[in-house]
C-alpha cells in the first residue's frame, strides 16, 4: 500500500460531524434504525461461522423529554411491530442504499472500537487508558480494517472514507466528553486529525520499510514509549497487528463490509505486569461491562445500553442489573 494512503483523506470539521452524527442520536429514527434493524436481518438470515462475531451499533442514549425517552426501549418486547411497519419504513425512504450504507460503517467502524475497548489490553501495553491512548489503539484497528479494504475496489473506497467519517465523528464526543469548551473543539479535533494523520503514514512506512522499523514506529506514536521496556511490548503489540492482518486478508468482503470481523485474543497481561496508575478512574468507552457497553451521545454524554434489550441507562449498571437480558438471550440461543 503507498504511502500516501492517507494523505488525501479530509479533514472533517465538527459542524460536518455533528450534522452526520444527529442521525445517530435522532430519538426517531434511531427507534426504527438502531433498535430492531439488526435484529430483524439476523431473524432472515441463517446462522454463519462468524455469528458470534457481528457488530451492532448503539442504540440512543436515554434521551429528554417524552419523545427521547419513547425512543428507549426494550427491543425484544417490540420486534413485532417493527417488522409490521417495515413496509411504511421503506416508503419513507429509510432503509434506501445510503442508510445501508450509514449503518453498515457504523457496524464497521464499531467493531474496531469494541476489539480495542478492553481494559486488560490497555494493562497488557501499559498504555493508559486516557483520550489519547484510547485514540491511539482505536486508530491502529481502523488502520488495519482500513487497509483491508483498499482490496475491495470501488465498495472498499467507499467504506475506506464511511469508515473515516464515523471515526473523526466519535472524536468529536470524545472531545466533548473531556468537558472542553465547546468553542474549542472545532480546534482540538484539528490537532487529534493531524497526530492520526501522522501516525497512519508512519504505520504504513514502517510496515514497508522492515519489521524493525514498523516496530520502532509502533513504540512511537501508538505507545509513546521508544525505551528498552517499550520495545518490548511494542514486540507483542506488532505480532498481535500482524497477526490481524493476516486474518482481514483471509475475511470475506461480505463479513468484512458488514462489519462482522472475527477479532482473534488480545496481548494479554502476565502475572509480572504492574497495574497502571489510576487505572480505575479512566472510562473506556465502548467497554463491555457485564451485559452493557459504554458510549457517548452526541453531547459527549456517557451512557450504557444493554447488549441484549438495547435499552439505555445513563447511570453504570451495578449488582444484579449488570447481567440483565443475558439469560433471556441464552434461552433464545
Amino acid at each position: 500500500m503507498a504511502l500516501t494512503t492517507f494523505v488525501g483523506l479530509r479533514a472533517m470539521p465538527v459542524m460536518a460531524t455533528a450534522r452526520r452524527a444527529m442521525l445517530r442520536q435522532s430519538p426517531v429514527i434511531t427507534a426504527m434504525r438502531f433498535a430492531s434493524s439488526n435484529a430483524a436481518a439476523r431473524a432472515e438470515t441463517a446462522v454463519h461461522k462468524f455469528a458470534w462475531a457481528e457488530t451492532e451499533m448503539p442504540p440512543p442514549s436515554p434521551g429528554r423529554g417524552i419523545i427521547g425517552r419513547s425512543a428507549n426501549f426494550d427491543v425484544t418486547e417490540r420486534q413485532g411491530q417493527y417488522e409490521r411497519w417495515s413496509w411504511l419504513f421503506k416508503f419513507l425512504g429509510y432503509m434506501n442504499q445510503d442508510d445501508q450504507l450509514f449503518t453498515d460503517s457504523n457496524c464497521v467502524f464499531q467493531s474496531c472500537v469494541n476489539q480495542s475497548a478492553h481494559r486488560g489490553f490497555y494493562r497488557a501495553l501499559q498504555l493508559a487508558p486516557n483520550f489519547r491512548g484510547q485514540q491511539a489503539l482505536l486508530l491502529a484497528h481502523v488502520w488495519m480494517v482500513h487497509r483491508r479494504l483498499a482490496l475491495e475496489g470501488e465498495n472498499g473506497k467507499v467504506m475506506q472514507e464511511l469508515l473515516f467519517d464515523r471515526l473523526w465523528e466519535e472524536t468529536v464526543v470524545r472531545i466533548r466528553f473531556m468537558n472542553v469548551s465547546e468553542l474549542t473543539v472545532n480546534k482540538h479535533l484539528a490537532e487529534v486529525q493531524q497526530l492520526c494523520f501522522n501516525a497512519l503514514i508512519s504505520y504504513d512506512r514502517g510496515l514497508k520499510d522492515s519489521p524493525a522499523a514498523f516496530q520502532s514506529t509502533i513504540a512511537q506514536h501508538l505507545l509513546e514509549d521508544d525505551s528498552a521496556a517499550g520495545q518490548r511490548i511494542a514486540s507483542k503489540l506488532v505480532e498481535y497487528l500482524k497477526r490481524e492482518m493476516k486474518n482481514l486478508d483471509k475475511l470475506d468482503a461480505k463479513y468484512l463490509l458488514k462489519g462482522t470481523i472475527p477479532w482473534g485474543p488480545h496481548v494479554a497481561a502476565t502475572t509480572s505486569t504492574p497495574p497502571l496508575e489510576h487505572e480505575d478512574e479512566y472510562t473506556i468507552i465502548g467497554e463491555q461491562v457485564g451485559n452493557w457497553r459504554a458510549a457517548l451521545d452526541n453531547r459527549g454524554k456517557l451512557y450504557y445500553w444493554n447488549l441484549s434489550t438495547r435499552y439505555s441507562v445513563w447511570d453504570r449498571p451495578t449488582g444484579g442489573d449488570l447481567n440483565k437480558g443475558l439469560e433471556q438471550q441464552q434461552q433464545q440461543e
